[in-house]
């Protein structure tokens, strides 16, 4: 029993206990505690155990032969909302947890899984709307409660290991994407759904990144926390400060780059230095060069070509390859029919050099091999960057220049090129940018480095996606809960956990969709839900006020714990290699505004109520569709409201007067 100590995990263990099942807990004790344990009698060995410790994980899961995993990062909206910093631990530890006892129960050989899953799976849009109900069928995988789902068109292009490239054709298992940490994580899958009929993309423009598709009510990462699309504050011109997005620095190996390189060739030895004027070399031949063979001229490995119209340019170069003593036969042909001048060396070393270094290791999608960059050129020095810069920029630069803004623009076709020069540069701290431009059927990617001045803005533009056919996509990471595109991180999680049951093989599964659970043995500090917030208000009173969140409109539907646990215990028998998936939940709803006047009514005080709209409230409307869970597993809730508000305000109220 994963999660055995919090609230719901306690009353469960009981049961099982009762019945005479053989118990292991593992909780960290980040919610739960050993009191809700001995509240309810229950004298059992519950180790400390952190469930983001795969080792630790498969300890516990070893010898099971069913596993209750209800272990999770939860809160009230206060503690989860409130708080970029508090959202993003919660969405992060969730995704580890749950990809941890899963694959710990696989390799346990564990016969069957139950997996409490949350309401909050089901899109945050429809819950906007009042009188609600939520069935299994609701869930289209877009949209969900958080910001959680596929949200992004094909075309997207995300920062990966090897540069720039579409979601779309992403490889699972062998790419690698930047995640929140700045770290590089492995994509474990790629999901993708055909886009429904209510749905629509619009179009999202960071400054410092391209344009792409995406749903507008999805989550981005901005300095106020996790923002939906629709919400960000556009860039005004001595407006408003308007938000800031974020996205990570990347961390890259620390591995130094070259002071000089040595060679030898048919007992030829040859040394080149790497001086600044080297390093310029290289970034004008980033731009204007080829390696002869390996772009298909029938010539020995060893010839090296830089063309460019301006023949003065090539002559500076031609000193720099003399005065290196890397040829100091090279000469420079030209101008031909096509107005282009070529400079033309051999070094067979060099050019192995800049195949090993400057060339992608692995075939792209596009079948062709294409120019990069080496990430050690973030160890190099200022200057030396700098002027591997200048050369680049000699060559392929000028064309989204602005001097006077202090912004430098280089194009490039190579979306490998782009995407591994712009992760060199943020690594190395520049402030830079990443766009793109479309000439008729040609793309070229515009790498800029920026003044300090610029800042990471974005906003939407109300610009529905045009074509008939239309796929969502998203990616699930490794240890991870977003992904990085240039200029912006959007995230992608309850969700992913059902996900990954689904894929399971050899093991029955049982997913409850918990709706609104009340009871003894809840948390009554301020990550409290609705009901023992109140309860703790009321019989706090005077001493805290008795302050309600929103107008009171807003609806729940609630289920008492004891109703969860036999739906929880039914759905095992029920669980199979189909996957079963039911809503736990009540079909009854009730406004806050009737639940705390049930709540002061039990306390018998004399409170006055008041409704603060200012605070966050949640959804409107959330009420659960229990007709499969009926039809499956023979169950209902049998607990009622009055009665099951009393049991829990004797508790509560006997908890706070202890403490």
């Amino acid at each position: 029993m994963t999660g055995g100590a919090g609230f719901i995990g306690s009353h469960l263990v009981k049961r099982l206990l009762d019945e005479g099942r053989e118990v292991v807990v593992a909780d960290d004790f980040s919610r739960g505690s050993v009191r809700n344990l001995l509240d309810l009698g229950i004298r059992i060995e519950c180790p400390k155990v952190d469930l983001r410790d795969y080792g630790r994980a498969l300890g516990v899961v070893e010898d099971a032969d069913v596993v209750y995993h209800l272990a999770a990062r939860v809160g009230s909206v206060e503690y989860l909302h409130g708080s970029e910093l508090d959202e993003l631990r919660a969405l992060q530890d969730n995704l580890v947890i749950d990809a941890n006892v899963f694959r710990a129960c696989v390799e346990a050989c564990v016969k069957k899984i139950v997996y409490a899953s949350s309401v909050s799976v089901y899109p945050i849009d429809v819950q906007q709307k009042p009188g609600v109900t939520l069935s299994e069928d609701d869930l289209s995988y877009y949209n969900p409660e958080g910001g959680y789902g596929w949200c992004v068109s094909g075309s997207t292009r995300i920062i990966t290991y090897d540069g720039l490239k579409q979601i779309q054709y992403i490889k699972p298992l062998k790419d690698f994407v930047l995640g929140k940490d700045g770290k590089w994580h492995k994509v474990l899958a790629v999901h993708r759904r055909r886009l429904l009929p209510n749905e629509r993309f619009v179009l999202f423009k960071p400054s410092r990144g391209m344009a792409f598709w995406v749903t507008p009510s999805h989550q981005i990462l901005t300095s106020e926390g996790w923002r939906k699309i629709d919400q960000i504050t556009p860039y005004r011109p001595g407006g408003r400060k308007n938000t800031e997005l974020l996205e990570p620095i990347p961390c890259v190996s620390q591995e130094k780059p070259p002071s000089k390189l040595g060679f030898r060739y048919k007992g030829y030895k040859s040394t080149v230095v790497c001086t600044e004027g080297f390093w310029r070399l290289i970034g004008f031949w980033l731009a204007e060069g080829t390696l002869e063979r390996f772009t298909g001229v029938f010539a020995e490995p060893g010839y090296i070509s830089l063309a460019q119209k301006d023949k003065e340019v090539l002559e500076k170069y031609l000193d720099v390859i003399r005065r290196l003593d890397i040829d100091p036969h090279a000469k420079i042909n030209g101008p031909h029919k096509n107005g282009m001048c070529i400079l033309r060396f051999w070094h067979e070393g060099l050019w192995h050099w800049l195949f090993n270094n400057f060339i992608t290791k692995l075939e792209t999608w596009k079948n062709v091999r294409e120019k990069t960059v080496p990430l050690w050129l973030v160890a190099l020095s200022d200057s030396d960057f700098a002027s591997f810069f200048a050369g680049w920029y000699e060559g392929d630069g000028k064309h989204e220049s602005d001097p006077k803004r202090k912004a430098l623009g280089v194009s490039t076709s190579s979306e490998y090129l782009a995407g591994r020069m712009y992760t060199v540069m943020r690594a190395r701290g520049v402030n830079c940018s990443l766009s793109i431009r479309r000439t008729n059927a040609k793309e070229n990617h515009i790498v800029t480095w920026l003044g300090s001045h610029y800042q990471n803005n974005g906003h939407f533009i109300n610009k529905v996606y045009s074509k008939k056919e239309a796929y969502a996509y998203d990616l699930e990471v490794e240890g991870e809960d977003g992904y990085s595109l240039p200029g912006c991180l959007i995230h992608n999680s309850k969700l992913i956990g059902e996900m990954q049951l689904g894929w399971m093989r050899d093991v029955d599964v049982g997913i409850a969709r918990i709706f609104n659970v009340y009871g003894e043995c809840e948390p009554l500090d301020e990550t409290a839900h609705v009901i023992p917030a109140l309860m703790r208000k009321a019989i706090l009173y005077p001493k805290e006020g008795f302050v309600v969140w929103g107008d009171g409109n807003q609806s729940r539907c609630l289920i008492y714990v004891s109703d969860c646990v036999d739906a929880l215990m039914r759905l095992e028998d029920k669980a199979s290699s189909s996957k079963i998936i039911v809503n736990i939940g009540s079909d009854r709803e009730v406004s806050i505004r009737t639940l705390a006047e049930k709540i002061v009514g039990l306390s018998g005080k004399d409170i006055e109520m008041v409704f603060d709209p200012a605070k966050p409230t949640g959804p409107v409307s959330r009420t659960a569709d229990i007709s499969k869970a009926r039809a499956l597993l023979g169950w209902q809730p049998r607990v009622g409201l009055d009665e099951g508000l009393r049991r829990t305000y004797l508790w509560a109220e006997k908890r706070l007067m202890s403490t």
